[in-house]
Parts: structure tokens; C-alpha cells; sequence
């Protein structure tokens, strides 16, 4: 099953079969559709005292690069390894920053004290 997910997310990346020009996410991870979350976010984090984030999917990073995140630790995991190198080569990996491949189906967590998860798709 894995398998699968992993064949038709690498495709629909690879491709842009979400047909957005802005991101390879999809219309749902457009600056435009996440104007709302990424102002209360914030104060969500700040409210819950959270130290570290999983963001899965965290997808191209296209809107959660605009959060900020400074002294939370943010882990961005996305089933798709391609997605996840280009990710690490545009944005790298710091401090409180990483990415790494994971299938929100059936991997280990990483433990955190909050899991974002939109649009996960199985």
C-alpha cells in the first residue's frame, strides 16, 4: 500500500498533477488560501506552549515558510523523497529546522508536542 501512495504522491509532484502554478502542493497551500492559518498559527503555538511541530505533509513548504516558527522546532515530513531533497536544497536544514521522509499511514512519529496535518490524503 505504501507503494501506491508513494506512486501516484512522486507523480503528482513530479508533474504538478495539482495544476497550480504557485505551488506544487495544490490550491489548498496557495498564499491566498492560507492567509487565515498562517496568522492564527502563531498564536496557537504561543497558546499551547509548543517547543516543536510536525508538519505531515509538510508538502513544498510554499506557506508554512512564512509562519514564524523562531524557537519551535519545526519538522516538515512529506511521503514524496523528491519533494523532500528539493525542500532541503532550497530551504536547508537548520537548527530548528529539518525534513525528512515519512508515511503518515503507517511510519513512527517523531514525538512532538503538535502535529499539523492538512490535507492528508491515503
Amino acid at each position: 500500500m505504501t507503494e501506491d501512495r508513494l506512486s501516484v504522491f512522486s507523480q503528482m509532484y513530479n508533474k504538478n498533477g495539482w495544476d497550480c502554478h504557485e505551488t506544487s502542493s495544490g490550491k489548498g497551500s496557495t498564499l491566498d488560501m492560507t492567509t487565515l492559518i498562517r496568522e492564527r498559527i502563531p498564536l496557537l503555538l504561543k497558546w499551547l506552549e509548543v517547543k516543536s511541530i510536525l508538519d505531515l505533509p509538510c508538502g513544498d513548504f510554499n506557506w508554512a515558510k512564512h509562519i514564524n516558527l523562531y524557537g519551535i522546532k519545526y519538522v516538515g515530513a512529506d511521503i514524496v523523497s523528491k519533494l523532500i531533497a528539493d525542500n532541503l536544497e532550497q530551504y536547508g536544514e537548520v537548527e530548528d529546522r529539518t525534513f525528512c521522509i515519512l508515511d503518515g499511514c503507517c511510519d513512527d512519529l517523531p514525538e512532538v508536542d503538535l502535529i499539523l496535518c492538512r490535507d492528508l490524503v491515503i
